[in-house]
């Protein structure tokens, strides 16, 4: 005998070939726990009324016909019943079309009406559960934190060109001097005017390095800069704190990213670190989605434009993309870092895959590997290969412009 099995928002149905309803299990009534069931089976996890119902099929049916094709494969490692999926699309639909009149009949529904409004309130109650697993996600948390560092730089760099600019009206030679933002944020923040820093340099700073203290000191006693009041000053050295708060709140952003992949992909951590790794899960959108990409994607990931550039112009692609910060690469000669990237970028799909779905940690034994791939291209690419010459196809000569003077007109 044929059953042919279907889940519906009011239980999971068994049918005989004249789509007679022969077993039954029933669903609870609030679609929010209805959700949760629908959530549970999508995840290829069984529930209690699915097992139910099969118990009592196990002595009546010689086969199984599953209307959806997700409950073949999690039925089939349940029961020794030989299962399939409906291949009859025609059919398939007909069962679907059908399923409200088989509930009207056996009196679990009133109306159309009933069945339909119900069933919308599962589906409304559905999309509500999969968002809010989707916001759960603790990679989202990485992908949103790292976005917020970038933020924070764009923020610093700023505040910096800002204050440089202002405080140079001063101490123009101190924006000439001094390279590092922070370091210029912190003395203007901390001493302020030239004759503070003349006073601070003469008594002796450890924090700045002899040749700066030198070349500070001579150019604060001649400068060329603007005489500023008090006010003026302050007012300046109150936005370089407020510029040194965000290094502050980088910092703790950064432990926190820290933190997170040691939770979320302690593979990807362990291989290229952990801004690194948040930034390629970044930008392939979840670590889900990243599992699932080539190793030839995820290497040249970041370089997308070069990428679309170079198949539009027919220039030569991209070998790297911001894997390029990993320190084997962008160290290495530039003949090198393209066969360093590939190695990379093959050890970085096997440490996604196995942080998405096994959870196992394996990075030392990736890293391991990774290196003695990158010594043997070290010593078999040792010197640079010979250039060899593009050939350019000839260029066109461009068409004659036909003249639009009419016969008989003078020239």
């Amino acid at each position: 005998m044929i059953n042919y099995l279907i889940v519906t928002s009011r239980g999971v149905l068994a049918l005989n070939d004249d789509l007679k309803l022969t077993a039954i299990q029933q669903l609870d009534m609030d679609p929010k726990k209805v959700a949760e069931k629908y959530m549970r089976l999508e995840s290829g996890k069984s529930i209690p009324e699915l097992d139910i119902l099969l118990n009592k099929l196990a002595s009546k049916v010689s086969l199984v016909l599953c209307v959806d094709s997700r409950l073949t494969e999690l039925i089939a490692a349940r029961t020794t019943l030989p299962v399939s999926t409906i291949t009859d699309m025609p059919l398939s639909k007909k069962i679907r079309k059908h399923i409200p009149k088989v509930l009207i009949e056996n009196g679990l529904v009133e109306t159309h009406q009933t069945f339909f409004a119900h069933l919308r309130e599962v589906g409304v109650a559905l999309t509500k559960g999969k968002l809010r697993r989707v916001g759960e996600e603790r990679d989202r948390l990485v992908i949103q934190a790292v976005h917020a560092i970038d933020d924070i730089n764009k923020m610093i760099n700023l505040f910096a060109s800002r204050i440089r600019e202002w405080y140079g009206l001063h101490f123009p030679e101190a924006d000439r001097l001094i390279e590092d933002h922070k370091f210029f944020l912190e003395l203007v923040s901390n001493i302020g005017t030239r004759q503070e820093v003349l006073n601070t340099l003469t008594k002796g700073n450890g924090r700045f390095p002899k040749r700066l203290t030198v070349d500070l000191l001579r150019n604060a006693q001649d400068s060329v800069g603007a005489e500023l009041s008090e006010a003026d000053i302050v007012t300046i050295q109150q936005l370089s704190t407020a510029a040194l708060e965000l290094y502050k709140r980088k910092d703790e952003l950064e432990g926190y990213i820290t933190q997170m992949m040691k939770e979320v992909a302690p593979n990807i951590q362990g291989l290229v670190g952990s801004l690194l790794g948040a930034r390629l899960i970044g930008l392939a959108g979840s670590l889900e989605r990243m599992a699932k990409l080539p190793s030839s994607t995820i290497q040249v990931l970041g370089a997308e434009k070069a990428l679309f550039r170079s198949l539009r112009t027919n220039a030569l692609p991209p070998k790297h993309g911001i894997i390029f910060q990993f320190p084997e690469i962008h160290q290495s000669p530039r003949w090198q870092r393209g066969k360093i990237a590939r190695a990379l970028a093959g050890k970085l799909a096997i440490a996604t895959r196995v942080d998405a779905f096994q959870g196992q940690y394996i990075a030392d034994e990736l890293r391991n590997n990774l290196l003695r791939v990158i010594t043997e291209i070290q010593k078999k690419f040792s010197k640079p290969p010979k250039q060899k010459k593009r050939e350019t196809p000839p260029r066109k000569k461009p068409k004659k412009r036909r003249s639009h003077k009419k016969r008989g007109d003078k020239p």
